[in-house]
């Protein structure tokens, strides 16, 4: 390296001193910050270009195929590590960037994307500068995890570490955080930190972390796809590949216990009892299908999905009209009766649902039942009777965006269920 040695420990030391500073800016006077940010900042960018010369020089050393001394690589690794502490100091102390507009994006997305594979076995220091490399970035940028933290057992775990992780980096914006072990087989990733820069065809990678800018300057400036080699400190990655921690719990379980569990519980669920309407006609009535929440609603890794007040219509999500059928199937009047209606039922999704199992606890007449209807067959929820303020069986349930119309059958329909067309009348009365 052409860089003395008193130089490399002046710039050290010019680091260092970049560091106490950001300690004393605490106690200083606030008429003094602009004048202090504006000191680091050209401190800090004299260091950047130092360092930018060095690392050049390392290269063309590698070139000439001159090993590196242990002294001249720990030095460079110093001097990275102290970096990317300098990157801390300007982010506390300088102004915040401003919010990246679409037209920005639109940018980034022209100019390819960046991933940065991440494990919670690097330094603490160099997770935190790698989720703001890519929260601060330019560039689609995007932080890869291989799977789950340690031992963790479920996705909502590693969820958890990776927000822990954000809120320690301190962010105004969250990055863009992924597990995907995809991603690490096709860029053969064996070590973390690792940058990669994808742009059309071009694949350029890199193990450890630099300043994302400098990276993808770098990427870009090569005319192939190709290596920028080691720019810093690399560690090994400590979660397991996701898809052959899936493969390994796959293999412990008993499927065929798993089935038996299954049919226990359809067989032994609990059955909704309801007797058929005495009144002669049909009774009909709607339901308002909005819901208002009372408290705040979030999801299980602490995010709002709905605030206390909040008012939605979950019949806005369909994208057709459905009708619900339910009957007890171990009444021939109520079997008639919906084969009637299902027969002049047009440009609606319909579903029939039991309130018990025909045969008792028989599948093979579930079975022979679904056959017979040449459709799927459900068992109704307990719940659904106060969904739909259910009193008698049989009943017709038709869905619209915005309201729940809700048809109890009378014992009339009922009668007339099965008669030949021409003896009923259109309104489903006798004639």
């Amino acid at each position: 390296m052409h860089t003395s040695l008193f130089n490399r420990q002046s710039l050290v030391n010019l680091l260092a001193a970049i560091t106490m500073s950001a300690i004393y800016f605490n106690a200083m006077a606030v008429d003094d910050n602009q004048q202090f940010i504006l000191d680091a900042k050209r401190q800090m960018d004299d260091v950047r270009s130092q360092i930018d010369a060095m690392r050049k020089n390392n290269q063309e050393v590698k070139q000439d195929s001159t090993p590196a001394s242990w002294g001249q690589q720990s030095y460079i690794s110093q001097a990275q590590m102290l970096t990317q502490h300098a990157d801390d100091i300007r982010h506390k102390v300088l102004p915040k960037p401003e919010p990246v507009t679409t037209v920005m994006q639109q940018a980034m997305a022209a100019n390819g994307e960046v991933f940065i594979f991440a494990s919670f076995g690097m330094p603490a220091y160099t997770l935190k500068s790698a989720l703001r490399a890519a929260a601060q970035s330019q560039i689609k940028t995007t932080v890869v995890f291989r799977g789950l933290k340690d031992e963790s057992e479920s996705l909502r775990d590693a969820s958890n570490a990776i927000h822990h992780a954000i809120d320690e980096a301190d962010l105004d914006v969250a990055p863009r955080v992924i597990i995907d072990p995809r991603l690490f087989n096709t860029y053969s990733v064996e070590v973390a930190p690792t940058m990669v820069y994808r742009n059309g065809g071009k694949v350029v990678t890199a193990t450890g972390l630099e300043a994302l800018e400098d990276f993808v300057k770098q990427s870009e400036d090569m005319l192939q796809s190709g290596s920028l080699g080691k720019l810093s400190d690399t560690y090994d990655i400590t979660e397991m590949d996701m898809l052959e921690l899936i493969q390994q719990k796959l293999k412990k379980v008993d499927w065929e216990e798993k089935k038996r569990e299954a049919v226990s519980r359809f067989v032994n669920r609990k059955e909704v009892q309801l007797t058929e309407s005495l009144k002669d006609e049909d009774v009909r009535y709607k339901i308002d299908p909005r819901i208002r929440f009372t408290q705040d609603q979030t999801t299980p890794d602490g995010q709002y999905f709905a605030k206390a007040g909040d008012v939605i219509d979950p019949t806005a999500l369909l994208e057709m009209e459905t009708r619900l059928f339910m009957i007890d199937p171990t009444s021939e009047r109520q079997l008639a009766w919906m084969n009637d209606v299902l027969s002049v039922t047009e440009h609606k999704q319909v579903y029939v649902l039991l309130s018990a199992l025909p045969g008792g606890n028989d599948l093979s007449e579930f079975g022979r039942l679904q056959s017979t209807l040449g459709r799927r067959l459900y068992l109704m929820q307990p719940t659904m009777v106060s969904r739909f303020q259910l009193e008698h069986l049989p009943a017709m349930v038709d869905l619209f965006k915005g309201e729940i119309r809700v048809t109890e059958i009378g014992q009339r329909t009922l009668s007339n269920a099965g008669l030949p067309t021409l003896l009923v009348s259109p309104n489903d009365g006798a004639k």
